[in-house]
């Protein structure tokens, strides 16, 4: 259990890290600003990806013990939610542009000679999104990826300690990553931040920041 957590935090901390604005204007100021802004971020998902390894090695070494379990209707009725959740979690990434999500819409510019984004410009969409489930909370993503890891019928010490985890890097990471998008988009999205909750729909609506 120890083991799990150290290496997935070490993972988080990197990860972190790297998406960190310093860090790529280190990058930049080594590799050139126009290469770094089309490539930056699709290396930034295979290192992502690639270091993800020893994160599921010891996770897999977690034990299968079975902490709760619910059954018949009710079982079908978690995973209706947990697959409702992906569905969810997919239609928010094409909001944002799964191709620059993964980074090879700069990288295909770049190939291409068309114009790249600055390094400290947006990653994602040079426009900030706030429609669709934008529109209900601030960070649809995570929301429905945390609903996705809790939505298990069959919740084991293993399931239980990667949900835990996750949800916990979710929260801590929503707040860097606000920071960048503040930066990015200023009143704009401090207005934002007012008006829509940070995970969880507030249909009443209301103006205070979650």
């Amino acid at each position: 259990m120890t083991q799990f957590l150290l290496i997935f935090t070490i993972w988080a901390v990197g990860h972190s890290l790297l998406a960190a604005a310093v860090f790529k204007r280190w990058v930049a100021a080594r590799l050139g600003e126009s290469f770094t802004a089309a490539f930056y971020r699709f290396a930034y998902s295979l290192i992502s990806v690639v270091t993800i390894a020893p994160v599921v090695w010891a996770w897999w070494q977690l034990p299968t013990a079975v902490v709760w379990q619910v059954a018949g209707v009710g079982r079908w009725l978690i995973w209706g939610v947990g697959g409702a959740a992906v569905a969810a979690a997919g239609y928010s990434l094409l909001k944002t542009n799964a191709l620059s999500f993964a980074g090879l819409t700069p990288a295909l510019d770049y190939l291409a000679g068309r114009p790249s984004r600055p390094v400290d410009g947006p990653q994602l969409s040079s426009d900030l999104v706030v429609t669709g489930l934008y529109a209900w909370m601030r960070h649809p993503l995570y929301t429905f990826s945390m609903v996705f890891l809790w939505a298990n019928p069959t919740m084991t010490v293993q399931s239980l300690l990667m949900a835990a985890a996750c949800t916990a890097y979710f929260i801590i990471g929503s707040i860097y990553e606000e920071r960048r998008l503040v930066a990015q988009f200023g009143a704009a999205y401090v207005a934002y931040q007012q008006r829509v909750p940070r995970f969880v729909p507030r249909p009443w609506g209301g103006t205070k920041p979650s």
